[in-house]
This record gives C-alpha cells, sequence and structure tokens, in this order.
C-alpha cells in the first residue's frame, strides 16, 4: 500500500518537476521539489502508522473477543454445576422434610421400637449431614483479579454475572449460617450420644456391636433429638426459597451465556 503512495508521489513530482524544460532551473525550484517530497515522505509515514495501528487494534481485538468467549464457555460450565448442586440439594430438602416429621412423630409414640429405630435410622443417614456450599467460582475469580471482566462487551451480561456471584455468595453465607446455628446439638448427638455409628457409612465398622435394644435406648434423649429436627425442619423450609430463586436465577444467566456466544462466534 505504501509503495502505492509512494510510486504516485514520484509521478507528481516528476509532473511538476522544476527542471524540465518549461521551467529554468533556480534555487525556488529546487526548494519546491524537496518541500514536496518532505511533505510526501512525512505523509507517507502517517499513512504506514495509521495502517499498522488499524491492523494491532484488528489483530487485538480479535485476541479479545476469543479470550472473552473462552472465558465465557468456562464459566458456563461453573454456573452449571452450580445449577446441578443446587438442583439436587433441593430435591434432598424436599426429601428430607418428610423424613424429619415422621421422626419427630416417632419420638412421640409409645412402645415403637421397630418403628422408631427405622425413622432414626433414616434420619441419620439423610437428615443429619453437614450442611455447606462453594459456588465454582474459579473462572470468575480468574478473571476479577485479573480486570479481564472488562472483556465482556455487553454491559448488561456482565453486570448480571457480577450480580449472580454476589448471591451466590450470599447462598453460602446463609447455609454457613444455619449450619452453624445446628452443628453445636449436631456435635452433641455425635460426640456424647454416638449417633455417627449408627450411620450407613460406618456399618460394617459397628454392626455387629450394634443392636435394636440399643438403639431404641437413644429415644431416652427425646429433648435433644427432638430439638435437633425441628431446627433441621426450620433450617430447610428457610433455605428452600433462596434455592429456587437462585437456580432460576442462574438458568437465566446459563442462557444468556449461551445466546451472547452464539452471536459472537467466529
Amino acid at each position: 500500500m505504501i509503495k502505492f503512495f509512494r510510486k504516485i508521489r514520484q509521478r507528481l513530482l516528476t509532473k511538476n518537476n522544476p527542471t524540465s524544460r518549461a521551467t529554468a532551473p533556480g534555487s525556488v525550484g529546487r526548494f519546491s521539489k524537496y518541500l514536496l517530497y518532505a511533505i510526501g515522505e512525512i505523509v507517507l509515514v502517517v499513512i504506514g502508522i495509521l495502517i499498522a495501528l488499524q491492523i494491532n487494534t484488528s489483530n487485538q481485538n480479535r485476541i479479545n473477543n476469543k479470550t472473552e468467549l473462552y472465558y465465557l464457555n468456562q464459566m458456563r460450565n461453573d454456573l452449571a454445576t452450580d445449577s446441578l448442586i443446587l438442583f439436587q440439594e433441593k430435591l434432598k430438602f424436599q426429601n428430607n422434610l418428610p423424613i424429619i416429621l415422621n421422626f419427630l412423630a416417632e419420638l412421640h409414640k409409645n412402645d415403637n421400637k421397630e418403628s422408631f429405630n427405622q425413622a432414626i435410622r433414616s434420619y441419620i443417614n439423610h437428615v443429619f449431614k453437614p450442611l455447606s456450599f462453594v459456588s465454582n467460582n474459579a473462572t470468575f475469580n480468574e478473571m476479577k483479579s485479573s480486570a479481564k471482566l472488562g472483556l465482556i462487551r455487553d454491559n448488561v451480561l456482565r453486570n448480571g454475572i457480577v450480580n449472580l456471584y454476589n448471591h451466590l455468595e450470599e447462598t453460602k453465607n446463609l447455609y454457613s449460617t444455619q449450619y452453624d446455628f445446628i452443628s453445636s446439638i449436631d456435635v452433641a448427638l455425635i460426640s456424647g450420644r454416638g449417633l455417627a455409628k449408627y450411620h450407613q457409612a460406618q456399618n460394617s465398622l459397628f454392626s455387629q456391636y450394634n443392636s435394636e435394644d440399643e438403639l431404641y435406648l437413644l429415644k431416652g434423649f427425646k429433648a435433644e433429638l427432638e430439638s435437633n429436627a425441628a431446627n433441621w425442619h426450620w433450617s430447610i423450609v428457610e433455605l428452600q426459597p433462596e434455592l429456587t430463586a437462585q437456580i432460576q436465577e442462574l438458568r437465566e444467566v446459563i442462557a444468556e451465556i449461551d445466546a451472547y456466544v452464539k452471536n459472537n462466534n467466529e
């Protein structure tokens, strides 16, 4: 391109050469020639710089676009994992509520060793577990720490992603708060009353030592078991609407990312 402009400039210089037959040679003619030559060189340099900048800008934009789509695809996978985990948590809570209610009912019955033992085993194996949630936010944190969130060109999408991860952090804190409330009684029942040895994961270690009569004796700690079950019931009821809203928000943002990536894929 620069060679093309240079050829045109040379033709113009030749055409307007002050040493041609129509113009007598002189200092004024030579100065005009050199001035025109200098201006032409400056113009060529400017054009070259502008073309180089345009190429560099185009290349950088292409690199940024590829990086943006890469991060969005990775983030989309992270969010899909979070959505699945929270959906499974929601199903678990839905299944656990009737287990808790049945366990509380068995605590108040008389002479019900078989049904009580079945109820407390179900309670220990399904309800009596650590309560926690940690978002898969590795991609988001990497973009945030390296100041790459700005690569997401769509302001609405970028803000939606930031808000979503703030809400996921709030969900994590809510889980933590609920379990902190429950855990004191959980720990007392595990260490002081030996509930852990009746968990199915420990069955191979303790089954030969555990008896139905011994398990039924746990009913004597009715107040502790009742308080624990009530706390679990309350925590699940508190968490369920949060999970429903969080899952819906996750699905909406995932759909927005999918649409954006599809529209901007090269």
